[in-house]
Order: structure tokens, then sequence, then C-alpha cells
């Protein structure tokens, strides 16, 4: 059994958090620079007394993000069974369609998951609290599609139009 890490003892010499390490190591780089798994493993390894497995790192990339967006405009995309590169501003677009089809895809697993259940296995508070969960994701959902719908209408409209236009 791992043994528990309590997550608020500083453990480097100069202080810093994974989150930092990172955002340090990446954050002032060239767009297109990529980082392998072993040379992050490596930077977040030195000064600790432990070895960071590729899920480890993977999920100290995923809380940097954040920051490195809002700190340096910039943005890591990952590379399979490599590491992950430093978005240049071009690739930005791509990605932010892409996280936004896979944010679409889990809200219609959440409002299939809530939908599709054996309702009779479930204490009557506990099937009342689901079908008011169900109510608002189901909403959540159908927005969202609505919205999805109305946006790709305007996108083929202004697309329609530049075509038209540069001829």
């Amino acid at each position: 059994m791992r043994q528990a890490v309590d997550r608020f003892v500083t453990t480097r010499a100069d202080g810093r958090s994974d989150t930092q390490v990172i955002l340090d190591l990446v954050g002032a780089s060239t767009p297109g620079k990529t980082y392998a798994y072993a040379e992050l493993q490596a930077a977040l390894g030195r000064e600790k007394p432990r070895v960071y497995t590729v899920p480890e790192v993977q999920s100290v990339v995923a809380r940097a993000l954040p920051r490195l967006l809002l700190e340096h405009q910039r943005t890591l995309k990952n590379i399979r069974h490599v590491g992950y590169q430093l978005a240049s501003a071009a690739d930005h677009l791509p990605l932010a369609h892409d996280r936004h089809r896979k944010g679409r895809v889990q809200i219609s697993m959440a409002e299939l998951l809530l939908r599709e259940v054996h309702w009779e296995e479930m204490p009557e508070a506990q099937r009342q609290a689901h079908a008011g969960t169900l109510l608002i994701v189901a909403q959540q959902a159908a927005m969202l599609r609505s919205l999805h719908s109305r946006m790709q209408r305007l996108e083929d409209t202004v697309d329609s139009i530049l075509h038209r236009a540069t001829g």
C-alpha cells in the first residue's frame, strides 16, 4: 500500500510546488519545444526523495495548465507516449475546439448516466435527489445542444460570406 503524502508539506529546499516547477521549466520556452516525460520526471524529482510516474507527471501538468495560460498565455499539448509540446498561439484554437467537443460529449454522457438507471434500486430520497439532478443536467445538455446548433449556423453563414467575398 502506498504511503499517504501530506500535500502541504514543503519538500523542496527552494519551497517550490510541483506546479511552479513546471511553470519555471516551460513558461519562458519557445513554442514547439517538446518535453519528454523523462525530462519532466527529472525536473519534478530534483530535490525530491521520490520518482514521479508518468500518470503523476500528467496530473501535475494538468494542475499547472491554468496558471500557464494565465501567467504566460501558453499551454501544453500532449504528445502521446512522448510527453508534452509547448503550443504556439495558432495551436490554441484547435485545442480549444477539441476541449469544447469533449465537454459536449461529457455532458451528454452525464445525462445518459442519470437517465439510464435502475430507479427501483434506490431509496425514495435518493430517487428524488437523482431525479432533480437529472432535470438540471438534462436542461444544461439541451441548452448546450441548442447553443451549439445556433453557433454552427452562424459559423456556416460567416464562412459562406467569406467564401463569396474572396471568390
